[in-house]
């Protein structure tokens, strides 16, 4: 079985110039090589076959690290999960949730763990998940009525869908 993970790397110089083994790139990075078979794992597995199972990509503007094998997977994940946990800084983030304050787009913290203290705690507690039972059950019911009633044609279910 082949593990793929794709991890972004940050900008700065120092990873610039450590970059693992990987094709040449153009001015839209190596989009071209992906896109160019109707199955674009196919050619990630080609390119691992290559440049072995920690290579670098670049789509458009921004450098990945591609990790195909199990043990490197294991060893992103497990071992080295702090070094690769920060989520990207993009601006939309940051102004819709009051400078990436939310549980979402902060970065892994302090702050963070509190969050998802807080979020577990209170929000996804046994008692308050069970307080919602009726409800998760009436939309389970509406959505099997729904299904339902669309037995046959698939135009007509999606017009029953905009309606509703």
């Amino acid at each position: 079985m082949l593990f793929k993970i794709v991890i972004k790397l940050s900008t700065s110089k120092s990873s610039i110039t450590n970059l693992p083994p990987g094709p040449w790139t153009t001015l839209i990075g190596n989009i071209h090589q992906i896109i160019s078979s109707s199955m674009p794992y196919h050619c990630l597995r080609n390119l691992a076959e290559k440049y072995g199972p920690l290579m670098h990509l670049k789509l458009g503007e921004v450098s990945y690290k591609i990790v195909t094998s199990p043990e490197l997977a294991k060893e992103v994940m497990k071992t080295q999960d702090l070094n690769f946990c920060d989520k990207p800084n993009l601006l939309l983030s940051t102004i819709f949730t009051y400078n990436a304050t939310d549980i979402a787009f902060c970065p892994y913290a302090d702050y963070w763990r509190q969050l998802r203290k807080i979020c577990v705690v209170l929000l996804l507690s046994s008692k308050h998940v069970q307080s919602f039972q009726s409800i998760r059950e009436e939309e389970v019911s509406k959505l099997v009525k729904s299904i339902s009633t669309c037995e046959g044609s698939t135009a007509q279910c999606r017009s029953q869908r905009r309606k509703a």
